[in-house]
Order: structure tokens, then sequence, then C-alpha cells
């Protein structure tokens, strides 16, 4: 019963932390809508100026999806600990895979960070 309780915080505890990035995770900027015409009369189709702002734009666009997958693989984890039923190679199935679905989730949530890291150094030359 132990166990069980374990995996329910586990479980309680990850969508505590998730469900507020999933629901900032799209911000509006209408003053980027607008985008002016270039001498040549060609415009500019994308949203951003600089290669960060469009790959910051492409990571919050992953994020929208990458998070409720990550939150399903912890929960599946989750399960697969409660059907184990005491049988060790399943425990074990089942630590790897929650151990790789918090490893893929801090990669994925660091991958902002990364990108902050890379302008600041690029911005600091």
């Amino acid at each position: 019963m132990n166990m069980i309780s374990n995996v329910v915080r586990g479980i309680v505890a990850s969508v505590w932390v998730f469900v507020p990035i999933v629901t900032q995770a799209v911000i509006p900027r209408p003053d980027k809508n607008i985008r002016p015409e270039t001498p040549s009369g060609l415009t500019n189709p994308l949203k951003s100026d600089t290669l960060i702002e469009f790959l910051t734009a492409i990571l919050d666009i992953l994020l929208i999806f990458a998070i409720p997958v990550i939150v399903f693989f912890i929960i599946y984890a989750g399960f697969m600990y409660v059907t184990a039923q005491g049988d060790e190679s399943k425990i074990k199935t089942a630590h790897s895979a929650l151990t790789w679905s918090v490893v893929g989730g801090v990669i994925i949530l660091g991958a902002k960070l990364i990108i902050e890291v890379i302008q600041a150094t690029v911005n600091s030359l």
C-alpha cells in the first residue's frame, strides 16, 4: 500500500508542477503581428526578427505538445508500478520507464534555459 501512495503522491506532484506551466505556455504578442515591407517589396512571414526569437517561438509550440506527453508517461510509469504486483522484472521496467520519463522531461523543459544561455553568450560577444 505504501508504494501505491508514493505513486499517487508523485502523480499529484507532477500535475501540480506542470499545470501552471501548460496554462502559461502561450503568451500573445500583439505588437509582433504586423510586419513592415522590405525595400524589395517582400514581407517577412515569420513573427520574429532574430534566430533566437524564432527558436524560442518553435520551442514554445513544442512545449505545448511535449508537457502533456511527459505527464502521460510519468502516469504510465506509475501504472506500471501498480500493476507489477511484486514482480521484480516488471518493477525494474517501471523504474526504467519512470527514470527516462523524468530525464526526457528535464531535457525538454531545460531547452528554454539552454536557449537563454546561448543567447546570453552570443550577446556578450
